[in-house]
């Protein structure tokens, strides 16, 4: 039986201030930067399969990591202690786009449908949203301007 007392969800957040970018989260919501042509994987995931792959000795394939899916080590969960958050600081440059969002959809959405999304896409995401096994969320946030 599920327990709601020990259910939690994952974050990210994201602050401009004056050219700079602060990002937090915690699990494996994501945040993106798009610079120059390039997307860059800003967060790193609080997640089992994270953890089994920052220990180098093991020798672990791919396929063994598959049941721990989904299992995150950090998230907000009622009133715990949620001991220190991480912080990444990004100088923000022109032209940037941020993309911050959830597993649901960088795991089963490409990432160029976020980067060039606009109203006239919602159908299109409505779409995708019927076919895949997660719910998604994401926010697109680029500099309009110099700050």
């Amino acid at each position: 039986m599920l327990n709601v007392n020990e259910m939690g969800t994952t974050v990210v957040a994201m602050l401009l201030v004056s050219g700079d970018a602060y990002i937090t989260w915690l699990g494996d919501s994501r945040a993106y930067l798009y610079r120059d042509g390039l997307l860059m994987f800003r967060t790193e995931d609080h997640s089992v399969i994270n953890e089994i792959k920052k220990i180098k000795t093991l020798a672990v394939k791919e396929e063994q990591l598959q049941k721990y899916e989904g299992l995150i080590t950090r998230s907000v969960m009622g009133d715990y202690d949620l001991g220190e958050i991480e912080v990444a600081h990004i100088k923000v440059k022109s032209k940037d786009v941020f993309i911050l969002c959830t597993d649901g959809f960088y795991k089963q959405i490409k990432m160029s449908n976020a980067l060039y999304y606009n109203d006239s896409l919602m159908s299109k995401f409505d779409a995708i949203s019927e076919k895949i096994s997660d719910n998604y969320s994401f926010l697109l946030v680029w500099k309009s301007q110099d700050l």
